[in-house]
């Protein structure tokens, strides 16, 4: 007897409600933008635009989640991207 494979929406619900219960909020959880543009705030007031190609869980990386984002228009002096922790990040929303 085989068992078939769970649903990505099934994968998906159970992420969440373990986020729930260790007491953050969805808005927190970086991995829900990866492959998604989005405008972030950081800490130091920046705002970056961009697409975020990578997501590193906290489990990985000394205990915080990591995204990494492909800048919208670098300026020529400006890397092509960037590396934030999600203590860095001040807020974050998916843009078109």
């Amino acid at each position: 007897m085989s068992v078939p494979p769970f649903p990505i929406e099934a994968i998906s619900l159970f992420f969440r409600i373990l986020a729930t219960e260790r007491g953050l909020k969805m808005s927190e959880q970086l991995w829900n933008y990866l492959r998604s543009r989005v405008q972030v705030v950081t800490s130091d007031g920046e705002v970056i635009n961009g697409f975020v190609t990578d997501f590193i869980d906290e489990m990985d990386n000394d205990e915080q989640d990591e995204i990494t984002i492909l800048i919208d228009n670098p300026r020529p002096d400006e890397p092509t991207e960037i590396s934030l922790f999600e203590s860095e990040i001040i807020s974050i929303k998916a843009i078109s």
